[in-house]
């Protein structure tokens, strides 16, 4: 007996450019198993199916089920087909359930301008693999100084970046481990460039562009520049749908509804899902900054090497100065065993003088004032010398 019953079909068009078909199973009765679901797209007036039919198995639950499906890049007229699979049907398949047509235009992907430190070379390499991720699995047209400045018109860091912030719909400010070997990247300080860009917008108040930050895998919160710490943040690995929901919606996080719409977060396009499959490059790209971090810079290992060669520098001209003054000592020692200095002493005769006064009547204490009087005929006299008018 054939199966009339038809399921009703409606598409869900709320998590654009992405369209969910959603449908209604079949009564258990029937013993449905599997559902086929087929994809339309209507470019100026010719129809085309544009992937082979899609197998959906049914649950014991009868509870709704869902197909989601990407129209990026194409823009156009879709609409979804759902057939019952059943051997009570002619050739297993029973009656078509077709959904309205739903006219998608051209998606604007939404703009984030990606801002960071070249400190490292490993850390370059993650920026460029992460902004190629955004770009080719998550739906967002990421921009990066080391890819598109030499493709832009002008060549000028400068003028790519104003240009570049004046398009953003948000701005990301992401950490980066501390300097090696000053590292510049390929363009001189378009790092302080941006940063004062970034300054710059902060000071202006306007919708546009928003701000984050993103705590990268292999850096600590201190990494994040000061101008962004009070921004909200993400860690990438973590939060990576999180982050992606809030680009895509404008910067606002799930509702109430959303939540329970999805369970938890509506997965958009890319994220965490796609990364064991088509994030290869940003996973090595992130092993290999964390495997880099953990060894020592290698302008250090110059600075540490220079270092200790002039320790070992200043030991030998230490050692030598030791060296010296004990040889020093020991000739010292030497001469005074060996060398006789009797002759370089010269002992002075006894002057046979006879002072002008008596010592007995010197009062050196200063308490009261000296009476001396001179020994008469005394030839001192004549030196004209009056020892009560000298200070003591």
């Amino acid at each position: 007996m054939a199966l009339n019953w038809t399921s009703l079909l409606y598409v869900d068009t709320s998590e654009l450019p992405f369209l969910t078909a959603r449908w209604q199973q079949a009564p258990s009765r029937f013993g449905v198993q599997n559902y086929s679901l087929e994809v339309f797209r209507k470019v100026e007036g010719a129809e085309m199916k544009l992937q082979a039919s899609e197998v959906v198995h049914g649950t014991d639950d009868n509870r709704e089920l869902s197909y989601k499906f990407d129209s990026v890049p194409a823009s156009g007229v879709y609409h979804f087909e759902v057939c019952v699979l059943s051997n009570n049907c002619t050739n297993g398949r029973c009656r078509v359930s077709g959904s309205p047509d739903i006219p998608v235009q051209d998606v604007k992907l939404p703009v984030v301008v990606i801002i960071y430190t070249p400190s490292r070379a490993s850390h370059v390499k993650c920026m460029v693999t992460l902004t190629e991720y955004l770009r080719n699995c998550c739906f967002v047209e990421a921009l990066l100084d080391q890819l598109d400045i030499p493709d832009s018109e002008t060549k000028d860091p400068f003028t790519w970046y104003n240009e570049a912030f004046s398009r953003a719909d948000f701005v990301m400010v992401v950490s980066s481990p501390s300097k090696c070997c000053n590292q510049e990247g390929i363009f001189k300080n378009v790092d302080v460039l941006a940063m004062r860009l970034l300054k710059e917008k902060f000071s202006k108040p306007s919708s546009r562009p928003q701000f984050f930050s993103v705590l990268m895998p292999y850096c600590t919160e201190h990494d994040i520049p000061n101008e962004a710490k009070n921004l909200r943040m993400f860690r990438l690995m973590k939060n990576f749908d999180k982050m992606l929901w809030y680009i895509h919606n404008g910067g606002r996080f799930p509702t109430v509804v959303d939540c329970a719409r999805s369970l938890l977060y509506p997965k958009p396009g890319g994220g965490k899902s796609y990364l064991n499959e088509r994030g290869t490059a940003l996973r090595a790209a992130l092993k290999e900054a964390e495997l880099d971090l953990r060894e020592v810079c290698s302008c250090k290992k110059h600075d540490i090497k220079q270092s200790d060669d002039n320790d070992v520098e200043n030991t030998k001209c230490l050692t030598k100065l030791i060296i010296s003054c004990e040889e020093g000592n020991e000739c010292e020692r030497n001469m005074h065993n060996s060398v006789s200095t009797d002759h370089l002493l010269v002992i002075p005769e006894p002057l046979d003088v006879e002072l002008p006064f008596s010592l007995d009547d010197l009062d050196l204490t200063g308490a009261g004032e000296m009476d001396v009087k001179p020994k008469k005929n005394n030839g001192a006299l004549h030196l004209g010398i009056d020892l009560n008018k000298m200070e003591l």
